[in-house]
């Protein structure tokens, strides 16, 4: 079922309201189905159309690099065709897509950081570049510590400049 729609244009995973569209998130989570399943197959030994799923595989990822890639602004965007940013690009490194090391990953984060976390809370997107069609500001959620900060402060550092600072623990030594 992934390896026949994944292509299909849907509503994302915030649902905003403007319309079906090729977003980003959808095609990643497709991507993350079908490289589950050929390593689950593989490993176990499970008949499985491992031709088929690998070759859809490679095609979702070879999408997602040339049309979910805005080389203009240096990030990977919402949705094909756009220029958003947005907050579900986050768990590319986390399902494998992209080592957190790549440098378009670490435009990414600088993309997202500059337009999306004006402190430590984190927009998902921003509603006056993608229509969500709702009434009232859009609210933050925490920002994850792994994944999500290009550098980690010394150990004992401030992780803000001026208000509030949280300090971290410095790393245990053997």
């Amino acid at each position: 079922m992934v390896c026949d729609h994944w292509d299909q244009p849907d509503e994302g995973t915030w649902e905003t309201r403007g319309g079906p569209k090729k977003f980003l998130y959808s095609q990643l989570m497709c991507w993350a189905a079908i490289e589950r399943a050929i390593r689950l197959a593989t490993r176990r030994g499970l008949s499985a159309g491992l031709e088929r799923w690998r070759k859809a595989r490679d095609a979702i990822y070879r999408r997602i690099m040339d049309r979910g890639w805005s080389p203009t602004l240096k990030t990977f965007v919402q949705y094909e065709g756009s220029d958003v940013v947005d907050a579900a690009v986050l768990l590319m490194p986390l399902v494998t897509f992209i080592s957190p090391t790549d440098p378009k990953w670490l435009s990414t984060l600088d993309a997202f950081t500059a337009s999306l976390v004006p402190d430590s809370l984190v927009y998902r997107y921003n509603p006056r570049a993608s229509p969500d069609g709702v009434r009232g500001a859009e609210g933050t959620f925490r920002r994850a510590r792994s994944g999500t900060s290009r550098r980690s402060p010394a150990p004992g550092a401030s992780t803000r400049r001026g208000s509030r600072s949280r300090r971290c623990s410095p790393a245990p030594t053997t």
